[in-house]
C-alpha cells in the first residue's frame, strides 16, 4: 500500500513539473540536469521537509520548468519550511525572498529589503563596496537605503 501511495505522489511530481522520463522508475543520475533538479524539489514537496538549501535552483531550465520551481519554493515558504536559495540572478533572489544578503568574497556585507529595492539598487551597493574595500581594506562606503549594512 505504500509503495503505492509513493508512485502516486511521485506521478503527481512528475506531472506538475512536466518531467521528461523514459522511465520513471529510472535512476536519477540518468536525467538530464534540469529533471534532476525538478525530481529533487518535488521529493521536498512531498515530505515534512523543515529547512531546505538550494543552490542556482532554476539555472539551466527551461522558463516554464523555472516558473514550476518559483512556484514550489514559494510553496515550501508557505508550508513553514526554511528555504535558503544561493543564486547569481538578482532579479530570481529578489522574486523569490522575504530577505535578502548581500556578499562579497563569502561576507555577508548587507542585508536588502526586495520590496524596497531593484536589480540596479543591489548591483550599485556591490560595486560600491567592493570599490571601497578595494581602496581602503576593512572601510565600506554608504549603501542605498535599501541596503542595510550588517555589523558582526
Amino acid at each position: 500500500m505504500q509503495r503505492l501511495k509513493e508512485g502516486r505522489k511521485a506521478s503527481e511530481q512528475i506531472d506538475y513539473f512536466k518531467i521528461c522520463l523514459a522511465n520513471p522508475a529510472g535512476n536519477i543520475v540518468a536525467f538530464s540536469g534540469g529533471n534532476q533538479q525538478k525530481v529533487l524539489i518535488g521529493k521536498w514537496l512531498i515530505g515534512d521537509t523543515k529547512a531546505v538549501i538550494l543552490n542556482e535552483p532554476s539555472r539551466g531550465v527551461d522558463v516554464g520548468a523555472r516558473q514550476r520551481i518559483h512556484a514550489a519554493i514559494a510553496d515550501l515558504a508557505a508550508r513553514g519550511t526554511a528555504v535558503l536559495v544561493i543564486c547569481s540572478e538578482i532579479e530570481e533572489v529578489l522574486g523569490l525572498a522575504h530577505r535578502d544578503y548581500l556578499v562579497d568574497r563569502g561576507r555577508i556585507v548587507a542585508m536588502v529589503t526586495p520590496d524596497l529595492t531593484d536589480e540596479g539598487a543591489v548591483l550599485s551597493a556591490l560595486f560600491r563596496h567592493q570599490s571601497s574595500t578595494e581602496a581602503t581594506p576593512g572601510h565600506a562606503s554608504p549603501l542605498p537605503p535599501c541596503c542595510r549594512p550588517i555589523r558582526f
